[in-house]
C-alpha cells in the first residue's frame, strides 16, 4: 500500500478510505499529539480549544508553504534574468 493519498490507481473512494484509516491510526498515536492533549479526558471545551489550535497550526503551515512557493518563483525569475540562456520552458522569461 502506498503512502497517504497515493491511490495506486484505485480511485477517490479508496483514497478517502486510506486517509480515514491513517487519521484513525494517528489519533491513537501519542507522537502525533501536542503536549497536554489527551483525547481520553477531553471535555467539549478542551476539544474546541484543540481544534482551534490545530486550525491555527494548519493556517501557519499553509502560509509558510505559500511564502516558500513565492520565494521559489522569485528565485527562478532572478536566475533566468541572469542566465544567458534560461532552460526553464514554460517560464515567462524563457529564452531560446
Amino acid at each position: 500500500m502506498g503512502g497517504v493519498g497515493e491511490s495506486g490507481g484505485r480511485g477517490p473512494v479508496s483514497d478517502q478510505l486510506a486517509l480515514t484509516k491513517e487519521l484513525l491510526r494517528r489519533l491513537g498515536d501519542e507522537d502525533y499529539r501536542l503536549h497536554g492533549e489527551d483525547p481520553a479526558t477531553a471535555t467539549l471545551e478542551q476539544a474546541q480549544r484543540w481544534a482551534a489550535t490545530y486550525e491555527r497550526l494548519i493556517g501557519f503551515k499553509r502560509e509558510l508553504l505559500e511564502r516558500t512557493y513565492q520565494f521559489i518563483e522569485e528565485s527562478r525569475e532572478r536566475a533566468c534574468r541572469r542566465a544567458p540562456r534560461c532552460r526553464m520552458s514554460g517560464h515567462p522569461t524563457y529564452r531560446v
